[in-house]
């Protein structure tokens, strides 16, 4: 029973890996912007962030945005 128990953890842990939601593609996107130096795109951009961040639920993405 503690095989199967310990199998089946395994067997969920890339799973879980790939549900879990990661908005590393839009800071990056967002710091590129900001060298570019383009203001309102950056706003834009904040929002769809803090939009993604509500969305998934993810308070630490939220928080930054704000």
């Amino acid at each position: 029973m503690k095989r199967i128990a310990i199998l089946i953890t395994l067997l969920l842990l890339p799973v879980s890996a790939l549900l879990a939601r990661d908005l590393s593609k839009e800071w990056k996107a967002y710091s590129r912007l900001s060298r570019r130096d383009r203001p309102r795109d950056q706003i834009e951009k904040l929002h769809e962030i803090r939009a993604l961040a509500r969305t998934y639920r993810l308070p630490d993405d939220f928080l930054r945005t704000c």
